[in-house]
Order: structure tokens, then sequence, then C-alpha cells
């Protein structure tokens, strides 16, 4: 669906702010910027989504050595650390093959079931032809994580290719919400079923990379004791910590707090959350660290509004009597001038809460603030600072497309906001060349780095990595 389509609420400018020009540019705090770049009330019919642009570029930067989503990464050093995270569904369509096959299977999709034309048992190491044929009214896909399968096609066109399966594993609809719905199944290898804990719909992981920017070099980091996922990761100068997440799905949280000290090849435990908790919100004001929302419990309870505050020098947290106004989880935060901004999120833990809400904790008074809302909602979305504004980028939401189960279907978005917070108003920046949810991102000298994250909404990743920079 276009952006400009999309029935959010979008802040415009001096009429949604009762500001004329000339006090709109002066409460900006970022007059020269705006005035150099033509921007000002008059581009409030602008393309887009009604918003005054803003100047920036997005590049592609290569791949990263991993396929990976439910990223979590931060900088130090001049390096950005990423944690490997979920195993997701590399996007690249299986493509059709003439390779012959001893065996055939055909699968119909419609909303929200597989049917098979046999049973799902095929023998090791045996050629096979994997037929999708869509049935239903909307997209659907087979992805077969382990045996690198993924078809996908439109209602009524069929998708096909040759594959070798070695071992059983669980196959899905990798589209938001459809596997949730019942689109998931086993296929079996001699008579071998899925292990209940099967890797296929994403697991979390030991693995953690460095990633160089200037000599755009990947190397390997020192692993993490246990395998976490929706793992919150915040810089506190050069030290990264990694605060709670998953060790499986979503009601599997941890408490586990751990750093990696500039220079050390080892993660060293620090005092756990007073909670344990995953897929929230967190940002240091380079004293401290504060962290809020998420989850604990399985999806469709509400999420969390405590708020922790972690102090390095006692190693101790504190629980802020004020807590998060808008429980949010898959929710990101970043702190500007003295304020702890939360961003986007979900209200339970599914997609079709995803939200548009702005919420920022003032450090010196203890208070919250509201903030004009995101001009699209957003979850699983990326937040960060960049010369005193917070750069919105990627994340899923809902679009108007009906598609079963939530009533919803899912889209990724590409779309890059900023926001002010001195003049509580949104700017739109450029598309980035592919629209992720769920990536591993962090700021190093003014450049925002954005590695994987999943393509399409649901269990999907990609390798690329992303820089964004504003002009």
């Amino acid at each position: 669906m276009p952006a400009d389509e999309r029935g959010t609420r979008s802040v415009c400018c001096s009429e949604a702010l009762g500001l004329t020009r000339r006090q709109f540019i002066s409460a900006s705090g970022k007059t020269a910027l705006l005035v150099g770049m033509g921007i000002g009330v008059a581009a409030c019919g602008s393309e887009g989504l009604g918003l005054p642009r803003m100047q920036g570029t997005w590049a592609s930067l290569g791949n990263a050595p991993f396929t990976r989503h439910a990223h979590s990464g931060a900088p130090s050093g001049g390096r950005l650390l990423v944690m490997g995270d979920r195993r997701g569904v590399s996007l690249e369509e299986s493509a059709p093959v003439a390779e012959e096959a001893e065996m055939t299977i055909h699968f119909f999709g419609r909303e929200f079931e597989f049917e098979t034309s046999a049973p799902v048992d095929v023998p090791a190491g045996v050629p096979v032809r994997v037929i999708l044929t869509n049935e239903g009214l909307v997209d659907h896909d087979i992805t077969f994580p382990r045996a690198g399968v993924y078809l996908r096609a439109a209602p009524g066109e069929d998708a096909e290719t040759v594959a070798v399966f070695d071992a059983p594993e669980v196959y899905f609809c990798s589209i938001g919400g459809h596997a949730e719905a019942g689109m998931v199944g086993d296929l079996l290898v001699d008579g071998q079923h899925p292990a209940e804990d099967d890797i296929s719909l994403g697991t979390g992981s030991t693995e953690m990379w460095w990633y160089d920017p200037e000599r755009n070099q990947w190397e390997e980091a020192p692993t993490l004791p246990h395998s976490y996922d929706h793992v919150t990761m915040v810089s506190l100068g050069d030290d990264v910590y990694s605060i709670g997440g998953y060790t499986g799905d979503i009601g599997s949280s941890r408490a586990d707090v751990l750093v990696l000290r500039s220079g050390s090849d080892e993660w060293e435990p620090r005092r756990d959350l007073p909670v344990a908790r995953g897929a929230m919100a967190g940002a240091s004001d380079g004293d401290r660290i504060f962290v809020t929302g998420g989850r604990s419990e399985a999806e469709g309870t509400p999420s969390a509004t405590d708020v922790f505050v972690y102090s390095p020098e006692d190693d101790n947290w504190t629980v802020l009597e004020t807590n998060l106004p808008t429980g949010r989880d898959h929710v990101a935060g970043t702190v500007i001038d003295g304020v702890f901004w939360v961003i986007g999120g979900r209200g339970d833990g599914r997609r079709v809460s995803s939200t548009p809400v702005t919420e920022g904790y003032v450090i010196e008074t203890g208070e919250w603030v509201e903030g004009a809302q995101v001009p699209v909602p957003t979850s699983a979305n990326g937040v960060a600072s960049i010369d005193g504004w917070a750069v919105v980028f990627g994340g899923e939401g809902p679009t108007s497309t009906p598609s079963g189960a939530a009533g919803r279907s899912y889209e990724v978005y590409p779309e890059t906001f900023l926001y002010d917070p001195s003049s509580d108003i949104w700017l739109r920046g450029p598309n980035a060349p592919m629209g992720v949810h769920h990536p591993a991102y962090g700021v190093i000298d003014g450049t925002l780095l954005v590695v994987g994250g999943g393509p399409v909404s649901g269990v999907s990743a990609t390798r690329a990595v992303q820089a964004f920079r504003l002009s």
C-alpha cells in the first residue's frame, strides 16, 4: 500500500502546533537547517505523508556474514557490535529448476492452512519437487529454513523448485500472522519428526560480530554464554550491555544482564533485571541505562509499563515510581537532551497492535510527556539519535488488507521519519534501500548503521547492511 494511503495521523507543521511560520521555525531549534533546506509550513502539501521533507542519504554497504532477524546491536570504539539473534528466512525466492526429482509434494495454500498431495515424509538426500499453489485470496508462501527453500505465490498462481532435505524441520508461511493462524506443519525425513524445539521458527543465538564501517569488514566477537533473541543492547561509553531477552518463544524471558568491557574478550555477568523480560526499549544518558516496556508473558497479554534504571557504579537496578504511560513491547528508545524517548511498539505482542505512540521520560523531573505521534503505527522499528533528531526507521505494522485471524495483513516500512523533540514535529526522510523490522543498528560518527532484520513481516531475514546520514 502506498505510504500516503495509510489511514494514520501525521503532524502537519504549524497548523497542528498552532504556530505561525516564524514561530514554527524559531521553536524548532534548528532554524538554519530547516531554512537552508527550504522546509517550512508551506511544505505541508508535499509528497508522501504530507510531511515536510528532511534531506539525508541511504546507502547499501554489502552483506553481513550471517542471515538473522530480531537483531540487537550497539556501537563501541568506532565499531558496531552485532548479535546474531534469531535465524530467519533468507527471502531470496527459490528458482524453478528443470532438475529431475524422485518425488513431488504439492502444497495447496489458503486462509489459513496447507493441504498436501501426499504425506510430508521424504527420504534424506533425495531431490524432491516442491510445488505451492495458492488457492487463497491473499499472498502466501511456504518456507523451509533448514533446506533454504522459499516459494511465494499470489492468489491463483503456482511456484515450484527442487530441493534436497537432509533433516526434518517445521515449514510455515512467513507472511506476518499466517503461521500463527495455522499455516505451519512438520516435514518428516525418513520418518523422523522435527524436534519440539526445532530452530526453523527462529531461536536465539550466542553469535556476536564486530562490524568496522571504516574498513567495511566483519570479524567474530566474544560469544554470549547463553542463546538469546530479542535482547536489548545498550552502549555505556565503550562498554556494551546485553539486557534481558528470550531464549525461545515469547514468554521464555530472561533477566540476565551481561557486559562486554572495552578491550575484553569475555562477557561479564552483572546484576539481573528486577523482572525477566524481552523486546524492551533501552538507552543511556551517558551515566545510566534506562529500559522499559517489553513483555514476559505470551502474546495477547498487556505489555509492560515499569521502568528500570541501571547504575554501573554500584551495579544496581532501580524501579522508577512513574511507569511508561502506554505499555508496549517490540519498542525502541533513545535519549535526547535529557529525555528518554520511547517510540512505536506493540500493545500486546501482536503486530496488529502496532502503535504510533511517542512518549518521553524527562530524567531531571521524573515526569512523562506525550509527543506527536509517529506518522505510521510501527513496531520492531529502530530509533536512533543523530544531531538532536530522533531517527525512526523500519518496523512493521498493519495494512488495511483483510487477512484472516487478526483481521489484518502486515507490511514492513522502508520510510524514514525524523522527530524534533524541541518543536514536537515529524519530518519525512528518504526511504531506505530495503525496509526491515528487527534490525541491529547503531550510530557511529553521525552515520546510522543498520544490519539485517526482516524484509517481510514475519520470520524473515536479510544479510543487507545499510547506512543513513543527514545531508
